[in-house]
């Protein structure tokens, strides 16, 4: 269940305050996908799911969680604080939900942007958690704590900086409630240098005193495609990177690279944006590869690559970060790494405790803009996102193959 109205990653109240400044009255519509066509649900388990989303209605920010945000983020402004404060979830008016004969979910969340841009987050966790409450039981819930303690210790004698990732992957509350836990007594017995940087769930961080993190996703870069570049997608994260600095000069300084693939970015994020942004974020493709290709970005543009940081955050986990840090170490590359999956949905089965209990993979992203269509190019292939002619004419617009499987 969701308890908290900011049970939420902290970077979709960044992009919603920017949203509300900027594009009020902008409508939208978002689209869920479960990648693994064989986990399927189950119609016992879609009235399990409307339960728990209409629940999202009764959720409203509390005085104390107001105070607390406005001390972490003094970036988000007096008229922003006002409208969260009145912020309320419609489900039954944003969401639409169907279940196929053959078990897949379809997901619609329509309305203004500035009103459903909350609900991806929320959405995912519940689906996952649902699937597993009502669908999937073999898995153990037992030795959580164990590991996630491995986990962070095996991190910090790595010398690593990282955030949990986990809300929208999760298996469920519980699960990163303890992981979060795990961080907070890391802090308090190693310090506040040790390595552990927060968490993206502002609820969590609330509770447990850590600092919340995040920064923009891929629908601020998306919304922009339709917005304000419709004829010019090539320079679509320019424009998007520079408008994001007009609400946040200071603030939120990492710029998500794989929107429409990395190569794109790069020829976009010119020297200014460079400077002025403190870091770029990976999260498809060969992170190694991506590494040389920041150290040569910096080296074209004459930026200091030491002094920025990257934020790898696809598909981490522990033996993986210490890889890439030993790699950005020798690239000298300073490197963050926000973890997700493999923090807050790493079980085994009950049946057969040497084997996984795999987590869905879901997403819930935008698919058009005020009635234009909008997509995602990741550097991975099978991550793109959008309608398929779509998908076909903006590899087309960027002068890449628009053959899609």
């Amino acid at each position: 269940m969701i308890t908290s109205i900011l049970d939420n990653d902290l970077y979709k109240f960044a992009m919603q305050n920017a949203v509300k400044q900027l594009y009020p009255d902008v409508v939208v519509v978002y689209k869920f996908k479960n990648r693994n066509l064989k986990q399927a649900y189950t119609q016992e388990a879609v009235q399990v799911l409307q339960a728990r989303l209409n629940s999202l209605s009764e959720l409203a920010l509390t005085a104390g969680e107001e105070a607390w945000l406005r001390e972490q983020v003094p970036s988000f402004p007096d008229d922003y604080f006002a409208y969260l404060r009145s912020f309320r979830f419609k489900p039954k008016e944003h969401l639409s939900i169907e279940l196929s004969a053959e078990g897949l979910l379809s997901v619609d969340a329509k309305g203004l942007w500035i009103e459903t841009i909350l609900y991806e987050v929320p959405f995912l966790s519940l689906v996952s958690e649902v699937y597993f409450d009502v669908i999937d039981k073999d898995w153990l819930m037992k030795s959580q704590n164990d590991l996630a303690k491995h986990k962070i210790s095996r991190l910090i004698q790595n010398k690593i900086t990282f955030s949990d990732f986990g809300t929208r992957r999760r298996r469920n509350f519980e699960t990163q409630r303890i992981f979060t836990e795990a961080l907070r007594d890391a802090v308090d017995l190693f310090g506040s240098e040790c390595g552990v940087q927060g968490t993206s769930n502002v609820y969590l961080a609330y509770l447990y005193e850590l600092k919340p993190i995040g920064t923009m996703a891929h629908e601020w870069i998306m919304g922009a495609s339709a917005l304000f570049s419709k004829d010019d997608i090539v320079h679509t994260n320019q424009a998007a990177l520079r408008t994001w600095r007009k609400v946040y000069p200071t603030h939120f300084g990492i710029a998500l690279s794989d929107t429409y693939g990395t190569d794109v970015f790069f020829k976009d994020f010119d020297q200014e944006l460079t400077q002025d942004y403190d870091g770029v974020r990976q999260d498809s493709g060969d992170p190694k590869k991506f590494v040389d290709a920041w150290v040569q970005h910096c080296q074209n543009v004459g930026v200091d690559v030491g002094t920025k940081v990257v934020v790898f955050s696809d598909s981490l986990s522990v033996d993986l970060c210490s890889d890439l840090q030993e790699y950005c170490r020798k690239r000298g590359v300073v490197a963050r790494y926000g973890i997700g999956t493999h923090f807050t949905n790493d079980f085994k089965k009950a049946s057969n405790p040497s084997e996984k209990s795999p987590a869905l993979n879901i997403v819930m992203k935008l698919d058009t803009v005020n009635g234009s269509r909008v997509v995602k190019l990741s550097d991975d292939k099978n991550k793109y996102t959008g309608d398929t002619e779509a998908v076909k004419k903006v590899l087309k617009a960027l002068g890449k193959s628009s053959t899609i499987s």
